[in-house]
């Protein structure tokens, strides 16, 4: 049991034991539209349109106020939280179940056991409370229970201070729901609502903010707790919340249920929730759903090593990030790179979403090839000029072709984002086609105002800056689009993409290899960033590392980069993104020196970078090296009270040696690490891998590791992977059994086992 916590005896729960956590510990939970994010005390909000459509509730800085439901003791007049917070009685136990798209709390208080579990359906725009209370004393108790949230019903476009001005509350006698609506000022006609219904009746309800805290009431202590019932308002123009009143008496030992539903949607959508949710039994079956469609998930890929805490994170925990990443993006805006590397790691996984998100974002691809920064759906753009959105096209569509065998999506036709149109295939090659037009003096590629590093702002500002990471990623997206061509047909095109990726290579070895590392980026001037002699930022992690991923570092430079990785950029978390942190701000680099020594890109520790390290790692055998990585990273195996953060997903990244918060970690759950350390868990370490006609058997594995199993779904195929390391080696599978027949080698063609749904392998390494 840890400080805070511990997984539950299957995995599939982190139980938190005490309110008081470092900051506060979230969990993602959402349909493909609705979702909520709620902290270990039941504070949080939801968005309808996600990511960033309509906030349905509010989202103050620290997550208040949140999905409370307040209990008062109708003969003594004590009242408090079910939910702990915002009262917070000191004599209250506390137990806070974080599941896979639901969380359970947990309370007690003067013989009252409360537990309070909320889920999103499958389908429908609605998140499901449902409370149960219990009388565990020797008496009688007459008691209320009044759930409240606060609406917000905005869109990220229309967020007005004066958003009350439009706001009003209702509660309609037919539907026996609190309704909630906003009448848009800037989209005339638009009406934004949301609703709470009980599937018991409500002895009361409030709509008007001011009535239920009071005119000088606070959430701590409401006026409505302290006189003990709702005043039954409805609002105009003013803050508007949700609550309802139940009045129920206990026998001791008896419990009660009661199920709230809390949504977005007009009567239309009202109506059709209400119809198929009426009753408690029809809330469990809404919650077995869910839980089937995430076992349905999680069992394309199963692990088991000997590291049991390695498995359920992979087994799991990584999974459901991944999911609810893909969901909630970043923020309000869809950032194009992320929602491509989403992409690809859900192809695995989840082909529907990944097949969407990349169908998605070639919309937002012009014609020429270069891509937006980000977007949102209800048509907001950020249309800064940086030079890596196009890069992560191939990068997916490689991804899901290889993993789906889906060969008619590359002639799937879709618009441009300034006119015209073309194929899947045609969007992937104008955006290499365009990155290898746009280069510069050392031909190399043109940074922009910024690569995957957005804080490298300054250095091609007058559009001549070159980017040594872009560069060596447009290799890679070449020798993927050649497989791709290959596929399609497109001969001429395999022969273009090779002499790209040959050219470029030439490129980089020339030009950006410095006798000591390789440098990042070239400034409009011609002046080299990231070299020996800078007193400040001398290297660089992400410019060594995908010089190994494009393969073309030599033998002589890995060996150099892997020593970098533990010396220079070496941290107790794992390499930083360079060294030295800048300390004062250098104009023609841009935004990353004015960040703080050690914070985020100026020396944090980036986790997104430090999976990028983990795969050269694998690449080049170094299974030791990458595992350890994964567990610096993963805060699951760090001291909370250091880290702050979730011990169940990863984090963006930890503040540097440099920064005066050394080894805290900032924005946990939505990251592009996920993708990146799913991907490099299943297909790299435990190596069970799609290819376009074949499954590839190639771990790369830590050397104590003996035996390994790995249940891998591939092409409505279950293989059932039992890997053995009787010598201790990393890598090196030489021979494979395969449903009892021999196979030299480390690849199973798919036309072997044709017509198989379970095929069993032994893969030997050494």
């Amino acid at each position: 049991m840890g400080k805070y916590g511990s997984f539950s005896a299957d995995g599939r729960e982190y139980v938190i034991t005490r309110p008081d956590t470092p900051r506060p510990w979230l969990n993602y939970i959402s349909n493909d539209k609705y979702g909520v994010c709620l902290t270990q005390t039941f504070n949080g909000y939801s968005i309808y349109g996600l990511p960033s459509e309509i906030k349905v509730t509010d989202k103050g800085r620290d997550f208040r106020p949140g999905k409370y439901i307040y209990m008062r003791d109708r003969v003594s007049g004590d009242y408090w939280n079910a939910n702990w917070d915002p009262i917070q009685k000191k004599n209250q136990s506390f137990k806070c179940r974080v599941g896979i798209n639901y969380s359970v709390l947990e309370t007690k208080y003067s013989n009252i056991e409360m537990s309070t579990r909320i889920f999103v359906p499958r389908e429908e725009p609605v998140e499901i409370w449902t409370f149960k209370v219990k009388n565990t004393g020797n008496k009688k108790r007459k008691l209320s229970a009044f759930p409240f949230t606060e609406w917000l019903l905005i869109d990220e476009l229309g967020a007005w201070d004066a958003y009350g001005w439009y706001s009003f509350g209702s509660f309609d006698k037919k539907e026996q729901a609190v309704i909630g609506r906003l009448k848009h000022p800037s989209k005339l006609g638009v009406q934004i609502s949301g609703f709470m219904k009980g599937l018991k009746k409500a002895k009361g309800f409030d709509c008007r903010r001011k009535s239920f805290l009071g005119p000088v009431g606070t959430f701590v202590a409401p006026e409505v707790l302290k006189k003990g019932s709702c005043t039954n308002s409805i609002a105009a123009t003013e803050e508007i919340c949700a609550v309802l009143q139940y009045d129920f008496e206990l026998k001791p030992g008896e419990e009660k249920r009661f199920d709230i539903l809390v949504g977005h949607g007009d009567k239309k959508t009202r109506t059709k929730v209400f119809k198929n949710i009426k009753t408690g039994a029809d809330v469990e079956k809404e919650f077995d759903k869910v839980q089937s469609y995430v076992r349905s998930i999680e069992e394309k890929v199963m692990v088991k090593t000997p590291d049991k805490d390695f498995n359920n994170l992979v087994n799991v925990w990584l999974k459901n990030q991944l999911v609810q990443v893909s969901r909630w993006q970043r923020g309000f805006l869809i950032g194009y790179r992320d929602i491509l590397q989403d992409a690809r790691g859900l192809a695995t996984i989840e082909p529907r979403l990944s097949k969407n998100a990349i169908l998605l974002a070639l919309k937002y691809q012009y014609k020429k090839g270069n891509a937006v920064r980000q977007f949102m759906l209800n048509g907001k753009l950020d249309e800064r000029d940086y030079k890596d959105s196009p890069v992560w096209i191939p990068y997916a569509v490689f991804k899901y072709i290889k993993e789906t065998g889906e060969l008619n999506f590359l002639k799937i036709k879709l618009k441009y984002l300034d006119g015209g149109s073309g194929t899947v295939y045609e969007h992937a090659k104008r955006a290499v086609e365009v990155l290898h037009k746009e280069r510069g003096r050392h031909g190399l590629t043109l940074i922009g105002v910024g690569d995957w590093n957005d804080a490298l702002s300054h250095i091609g500002r007058g559009g001549k800056g070159e980017s040594v990471m872009l560069s060596e990623s447009f290799v890679v997206a070449c020798k993927d689009m050649v497989e791709v061509a290959k596929l399609a047909g497109k001969t001429s095109d395999v022969r273009l993409f090779e002499k790209w990726a040959k050219e470029m290579g030439a490129n980089i070895q020339k030009h950006a290899w410095n006798g000591s590392w390789f440098t990042r980026a070239f400034h409009d001037s011609g002046r080299p960033i990231g070299v020996p002699g800078d007193d400040k930022g001398k290297i660089f992690i992400n410019s060594n590392t995908w010089a190994i991923h494009a393969g073309v570092a030599t033998t002589e430079q890995k060996k150099i980069i892997f020593n970098l990785y533990e010396t220079l950029l070496g941290t107790k978390f794992g390499p930083r993104t360079v060294y030295p942190p800048f300390t004062y701000h250098i104009p023609y680099i841009g935004r990353t020196t004015v960040n703080e020594p050690g914070f985020a890109e100026n020396g944090g520790v980036y986790c997104h970078a430090v999976a990028f390290k983990i795969r050269a790692d694998l690449l080049e055998g170094r299974g030791d090296q990458a595992y350890d990585a994964f567990k610096r990273i993963h805060p699951y195996f760090t001291d909370p009270d250091e880290t702050t953060t979730e011990p169940y997903v990863f984090a963006n990244c930890f503040h540097g040696p440099e920064s005066i918060l050394s080894g805290e970690t900032m924005y946990s759950w939505l990251t592009g690490t996920v993708t990146w350390m799913f991907e490099n868990s299943t297909d790299y370490i435990l190596g069970v891998r799609g290819d376009f006609d074949k499954l590839l058997i190639d771990p790369v594995i830590p050397k104590d590791w003996k035996e390994c199993f790995v249940r891998r779904y591939f092409r409505g195929v279950y293989f059932n992977v039992k890997i053995h390391n009787s010598f201790g080696n990393n890598r090196g599978v030489k021979r494979l059994f395969v449903n009892g027949k021999t196979i030299f080698g480390n690849t199973i063609k798919l036309s072997e086992i044709k017509g198989k749904k379970e095929v069993e392998v032994d893969a030997y390494i050494g």
